[in-house]
């Protein structure tokens, strides 16, 4: 899989939760060829899992503090390493992270066009948080957010579909007030004005 003078290699398309084996042998290069040291205890050897699925998802989303541009997304850890948050506005989460794909994110926005997932699907937070606060709102608008737990960092393997959504509204924005009362007909007043006689 390797042969250099480097310090590391990066390996792809390897199966998810399967361990490998490797062994590494230094070596220098003569005349008559190269010249390998597989003496006993004189090479390495090692072995690696891949990332496997986690099997419990994120539970008890909820959000509080919320306010017309932001809100405090709380839950419940599943039993994946980390986990990605997506959000979606005035209906339910459509798409799913794609396997192995990262969407490292450097804030907590929401619609970053970067770190969007199908169409309209933005992910807000990535990696091993407990709660975080979601910024770029709008005002009395309806959201809907929801988790997947994953394993892995380069190469993540997500479990799908995602937890159960949670849906909240911000606060502010144009509130049209119903009349408590009914409209009446203006009243019209008529004025006459007239002259004494002698």
């Amino acid at each position: 899989i390797y042969d250099g003078i480097g310090t590391g290699v990066n390996l792809k398309d390897l199966e998810k939760a399967t361990t490998y084996y490797f062994a590494v042998f230094e070596y220098n290069v003569s005349a008559s060829g190269p010249d390998y040291l597989t003496a006993p205890a004189k090479f390495l050897i090692a072995s690696q899992a891949t990332s496997s699925t986690p099997t419990k998802q994120v539970s008890n989303l909820n959000a509080t503090n919320i306010l017309s541009d932001r809100a405090t997304i709380n839950f419940t850890v599943g039993d994946g390493s980390n986990r990605i948050f997506v959000m979606h506005e005035g209906a339910p989460v459509d798409a799913e992270p794609t396997e192995f794909k990262t969407y490292w994110i450097g804030n907590t926005i929401y619609g970053n066009s970067l770190y969007q997932i199908g169409n309209g699907n933005y992910v807000v937070s990535y990696g091993n948080q407990s709660s975080f606060t979601v910024t770029g709102l709008k005002a009395g608008t309806e959201y809907y957010i929801t988790a997947f737990e994953y394993n892995g960092s380069s190469a993540p393997v997500y479990l799908r579909p995602g937890a159960i959504s949670h849906r909240f509204t911000t606060t502010g924005g144009v509130v049209i007030p119903t009349p408590s009362q009914a409209a009446h007909t203006p009243v019209r007043c008529a004025q006459q004005i007239g002259h004494d006689r002698d």
